[in-house]
Parts: structure tokens; sequence; C-alpha cells
């Protein structure tokens, strides 16, 4: 089997932006009007794209293409990340864990008492 890397070279320049186009809009009717063109031509392209690949779906294809061009799907953070909660002020970090269980301790239905004590 070839490599997809050798796969997408098989694209041409208008399957290409098809593909990138429906890897932003998802929907035919947008890509379409985005690209100017009609709905069965752009259907036309992504079925010429996926016969290439050998694919099924139009998304797939479309991932192809972006992880061979290394587009980011995921993108990079928009915050700086923190921590959580910030240290004790007396310079520790988290303590101990208390016993029993976790849901004991929540201030919700029967202050943490078991709901169920009386079902059989």
């Amino acid at each position: 089997m070839q490599e997809e890397s050798e796969l997408i070279e098989l694209l041409t320049e208008v399957e290409r932006e098809t593909l990138r186009a429906f890897l932003a809009r998802s929907e035919v009717k947008e890509v379409a009007r985005a690209l100017g063109k009609s709905t069965f031509a752009v259907e036309q392209r992504l079925a010429r794209a996926r016969r290439k690949l050998g694919v099924r779906r139009s998304i797939d294809a479309a991932l192809m293409l972006a992880r061979a061009e290394g587009v980011n799907m995921y993108g990079s953070p928009i915050y700086a990340l923190s921590d959580v909660a910030p240290d004790d002020p007396d310079g520790s970090t988290v303590g101990p864990v208390e016993e029993g269980r976790w849901f004991d301790r929540l201030p919700f239905p029967g202050g943490g008492e078991r709901m169920d004590k009386n079902v059989r």
C-alpha cells in the first residue's frame, strides 16, 4: 500500500482546495458557496479525492491532507496554563486525602449519608 504522502501527491490543486474548504466547513453546500461552485461540482471533486486516497468518507480525505500539510487540527491553547489552586499559605502543597469515600463529604442529599440505606 502507498504511503499517505504519496497518495496526497496524486491530488490536483483543485481537489486539495476543496478538501481544505470541506475540513473548515464540513457541509457540501457551505463549501460550494465558499468556492463559488455548484454542490454537484464540489461532490465530484470530493469523490475524486476519496477515490485517489482510497477512503470512503470526505472527512477522512480532508484529515489525510491536513496531516500531510502539517496542519495542527487542535491548535494551541489560547490561555496560558495555570495551577488549579494556589499553594497553601504555609508553603505546603496538597495534603493527604481523607479516609472514606469522596462522596461522603459532599454537601447534598442527606449531608453525605447514603440515600439507599433502607433499600433491599
